[in-house]
């Protein structure tokens, strides 16, 4: 397998490497070093001691052996009980009964109190109370496969990578005992009295139904399951387990998604399992935090920096106390920025990996502040080699050869290495620092169930200083205490944090979530600890306020009961609260306040002028509320209404729709604001306002074409009288305007029905110095050109033979283009045309015809670099992955395949520019490599490399960058280039 990282959602920091299909194996692991229960030794006299039980006056217990008793007095042992109960049968008794089980108070030193009993005359030996270790820590098959966990050293699964495809191997490796972040004292002995806690898996989805994590899915309390209506208010319908943000196919329906986010990939399903799988169920493994419940939110295939943004409020606002990311981009997003300061402020706890490329360099999410950054480390307690490095990075979790659940049928490494890395058919075998973010989370949310509540920044500091300082980050003889750039604090250890955690509890349990409330509010939940000293309960406006108002403040703890009641009366609209425990622990919780039904426009105003598009803001709720709807009509009383929106949130001075005015006539409209309950109309407004277009001042115009237009309008001066005309293509045919906007309806180019949306194309046909223009259609698919002067719009001027249509979305649309590659002074006709897979390339001559016709070409480029006034043509095969130069009718001169470490390089597209000053231009190719992004070439035309190329472009491979511009902007005599790539919610240059 190639040793290059696999790319997942943007820059998915997943998995290095790592197992086949094997036989199921249930490897016990060797019995680990006891650990002592603190306050407890065990005791035993020799049979002739004569021992007599009794306690004194002071409490303090007697064994009636005069040395024994000292130790008890100096130490106020006060209470002993015997191993066995001296009512059981004389053989039982007999053999155990001079035993004694001692309770050694907290103030007492264990050691020395053992070293005391073991120097008395008559006793036998004094030693510690041991957790009874078993060979797996539990009943989950294979946990001691799980060295991140728990390292003894026992065997676990490892892949070994070999060059090439499809040779990969599993097998057994030996860790360093220790290399663990310790949970295994915890699971023997779990902490007491701790809350439920969500971590949200912003991901490739969830198996939900995984047999080792169903269980542990969170349930959103305020939904009903598969009832159609949004019970809960929060904009999501039935999303019972998370959400799918990710469109499968209409990548700019930002409304796109529902409420299955299924993994088919098996990434999300991977890192779920690592935080939370069901632990003593008897099957597979056990997750960091075996009681977490899971939120699957998906993000993956799409992938975009808008939907990140939206997980991640997602699951701020609906309860998740972290949020794992195991995914990077290397741009720093201010909308993925402004989400995660959002979540951050709401007191969620930010967790991202920080990649797999070895270097020094950021990424993001993990570079932002508000996020705990995470690398690797592997099971020889160093540093993983992959783990990107960098001055972000704040601790290390295990990241190599990490086992965890594997999504239904899935497997993520099947086109390299398929079936390598299964194990047992649920289970799957990664590495990468996408599993080091997740055990990482687990620990956070292991934290945060014994203090819930606990800050963002305060859990950050905890895990920075009970982390295990890793020294010497690579093994390589370096000595770097504290904080560095490979290891940050060093490698987490749960039992650590757990004991650093603050010993207050702060939640509130009820009203739930978004939960509308109105008159007197009982406001449920916890406020304890042994640390508690006193609690403030207070609330705000809006989901953010910017002032809290007191509540009640009180010094006694409630467990799971009433911590004060609120009076909301004259209160509206959406509302925090926010309880108080401490320094540290804090608990928000947004409820919607609606006291009375309200249905109320406050922008646009009544009698407002509007045009283009606006947005309605409005005050729409009800102690009842079930949805609200927007509408319009024209005119002041309407006899007919469109609708504009249907919410399930109730709105408080919100946008609940906009609205595109643009497209309308002129004139009055009506607004309409209506209020339901589940049952029936609650309230209903209307309010008037005028539309007025942008195009009714002098010299703006504007025509409805009835049709969809091409994507680009074309100009030229196609009747020869000085003034440019403005060409269109359209669904249904040619539209043809004059600069006014009237339109010629007379001219030839306007009769033909067709699908000519492609952009028309400019050029010359003849030599008469009058711009002429081409067209194509998709049934039948023929070229139409016009030559201006003579009149006729000629049909067709070409057909494009085997090809029945053609694909005009954004990313697949037809290329027309005129020029002259023959040097003869008449433009030829060039078409590229994509459908789907298919991609072909023609070259029509405007007096014969058909000249060329290539197959599979998706990138065509022609350029004259000899200077022989004849230009060659340039050609990418995607299929081949070869760029050919051709003559101009066709024939191959010369070619040249592009790879970068034995990686294959995909071709975006070419063009030529003189970048070297020496008036001949060169070829310019840029494209991807797999795990390395964008690069640049440049050539001369005999394919040699120009002196100080390639360039990396710093575009990762998911994006896709248009063909670089060249231009000297900054007049040094060299020149710079630019390209565009683009999301949803940005474009970039």
């Amino acid at each position: 397998m190639r040793a290059t990282s696999i790319i997942i959602l943007l820059l998915l920091t997943s998995m290095i490497a790592v197992a086949s299909t094997v036989p199921r194996v249930n490897n016990p692991s060797p019995s680990s070093e006891p650990s002592k229960i603190t306050g407890r030794i065990i005791v035993k006299f020799s049979d002739n001691t004569g021992l007599q039980l009794k306690t004194g006056n002071s409490g303090v217990v007697s064994f009636g052996h005069a040395a024994a008793d000292e130790i008890n007095r100096r130490h106020r042992i006060t209470k002993v009980r015997p191993l066995i109960n001296r009512s059981l049968s004389a053989v039982s008794a007999n053999r155990f009964k001079n035993i004694m089980l001692v309770a050694v108070p907290d103030d007492a030193e264990l050691d020395a109190v053992l070293a005391e009993y073991n120097a008395v005359p008559g006793v036998e030996y004094a030693e510690p109370e041991y957790t009874a270790e078993l060979h797996t820590l539990s009943n989950d098959i294979y946990q001691s496969h799980q060295w991140g966990l728990q390292n003894e050293g026992q065997g676990h699964y490892f892949i070994i990578r070999n060059p090439g495809y499809e040779n990969d191997k599993m097998v057994i490796v030996n860790g360093l005992p220790g290399a663990d972040i310790k949970s295994g004292a915890v699971f023997q002995n779990p902490p007491d009295n701790t809350v439920t806690t969500v971590v949200a898996i912003i991901d490739t989805g969830v198996d939900t139904d995984h047999p080792d994590l169903a269980a542990n899915m969170w349930i959103n309390p305020g939904e009903i399951a598969d009832n159609g209506i949004d019970d809960d208010h929060n904009g999501y319908v039935d999303d019972i387990f998370g959400w799918d943000f990710s469109p499968s196919s209409d990548l700019y329906n930002i409304d796109a998604g529902d409420n299955d986010p299924t993994d088919y990939y098996g990434h999300g399903t991977h890192c779920a399992g690592i935080v939370a799988a069901v632990g003593n169920n008897g099957i597979g493994i056990i997750g960091t935090a075996p009681d977490t419940k899971i939120m699957a939110l998906k993000i993956f295939p799409s992938s975009l920096t808008s939907i990140m943004a939206m997980a991640i409020i997602y699951a701020a606002d609906n309860g998740a106390d972290v949020i794992s990311m195991s995914f990077g981009l290397p741009y720093r997003s201010y909308l993925v920025e402004e989400a995660l300061a959002y979540a951050h402020e709401k007191g969620v706890v930010l967790c991202a990996s920080t990649g797999n490329s070895a270097i020094e360099e950021y990424n993001y999410p993990a570079g932002f502040e508000t996020t705990i950054a995470i690398g690797a480390s592997n099971d020889s307690d160093y540093v993983a080699d992959f783990s990107t490095i960098g001055s972000h990075v704040d601790v290390c979790a295990p990241g190599l050869a990490i086992l965890s659940l594997r999504a239904d049928t899935t497997d993520m490494y099947e086109d390299e290495e398929p079936w390598v890395h299964i194990v047992g058919d649920e289970y799957y075998l990664a590495s990468g620092t996408s599993m080091s973010c997740p055990i990482t989370a687990g620990l956070i949310a292991y934290l945060r169930s014994v203090s819930p509540g606990l800050l963002p920044e305060k859990v950050r500091q905890i895990i920075h200083e009970t982390a295990d300082d890793y020294i010497d980050p690579y093994g390589l003889g370096w000595n770097l205490p504290g904080w560095d750039m490979y290891s940050g604090y060093g490698r987490i250890n749960l039992k650590q944090t757990l004991a650093a955690a603050p010993a207050v509890r702060t939640i509130i349990n009820d009203p739930y979530i978004n939960e509308i409330v109105n008159g007197a509010v009982e406001i449920r939940g916890i406020a304890d600890g042994a640390g508690f000293e006193s609690y403030t309960l207070e609330y705000g406006e809006g989901a953010e306020p910017a002032e809290y108002y007191p509540i009640a403040g009180l010094s006694t703890p409630v467990t799971n009961d009433i911590l004060a009641g609120w009076n909301t009366s004259g209160l509206s609209g959406r509302y925090t609260l926010r309880l108080r425990s401490g320094g540290n622990n804090e608990y928000r919780r947004t409820v919607f306040v609606a006291n009375e039904a309200a249905a109320e426009v406050i922008s646009p105003k009544a009698g407002d002028t509007v045009s283009n598009i606006i947005d309605i803001v409005a005050d729409a709720y009800s102690p009842d509320f079930g949805y609200l709807v927007v509408d319009y009509g024209y005119g002041a009383e309407p006899t007919s209404w469109s609708e504009l929106a249907v919410v399930t949130v109730p709105a408080s001075n919100d946008i609940v729709s906009d609205w595109l005015v643009e497209s309308l006539p002129e004139g009055e409209y009506t607004l309409r604001l209506s209020v339901y309950s589940s049952s029936k109309l609650e309230i209903q407004n209307e309010i008037q306002v005028n539309v007025r277009s942008n195009f009714s001042s002098e010299n703006a115009w504007k025509i409805n074409l009835d049709a969809d237009p091409s994507l680009l309008a074309n100009y030229a001066d196609i009747d020869n009288d000085g003034i440019n005309e403005i060409i269109v293509g359209t669904s249904s045919g040619i539209r043809i305007f004059e600069p006014d906007g009237t339109p010629d309806n007379e001219h030839p180019a306007v009769n033909i029905v067709n699908n000519l949306v492609a952009p028309p194309a400019v050029g010359r046909l003849d030599d008469d110095d009058i711009d002429d223009f081409v067209t194509v259609g998709d049934n039948p698919p023929m070229i139409y050109g016009f030559r201006s002067g003579e009149g006729d719009f000629e049909f067709p001027l070409g057909r494009t033979p085997n090809f029945e249509d053609y694909s005009q979305s954004e990313y697949d649309f037809t290329t027309l283009f005129l020029k002259d590659i023959d040097g003869d002074g008449v433009d030829e006709i060039h078409l590229i045309i994509v459908n789907n897979s298919q991609t072909v390339t023609y070259v029509h001559d405007a007096e014969s015809g058909l000249m060329l016709a290539f197959d599979s070409i998706s990138v065509y480029l022609p350029v004259d670099l000899d200077n022989d006034g004849i230009d060659e043509l340039y050609t990418y095969s995607e299929w081949s992955g070869i760029i050919h130069r051709r003559d101009h009718t066709g024939n191959v001169l010369d070619s040249i395949g592009i790879e970068m470490d034995g990686g294959r390089f995909f071709c975006r597209g070419m063009t030529a520019y003189d970048i070297d000053g020496d008036d001949r231009p060169e070829l310019i190719v840029y494209g991807s490599y797999r795990g390395a992004g964008y690069w640049l070439y440049a050539y001369d035309e005999y394919f040699s490399l120009k002196d100080g190329w390639p360039h990396s472009m710093g575009i990762d491979e998911f994006l896709v960058p248009t063909v670089p511009v060249f231009a000297d902007v900054n007049h040094d005599g060299a020149p710079e280039y630019f390209c565009v790539n683009f999301d949803v919610s940005y474009s970039y240059v």
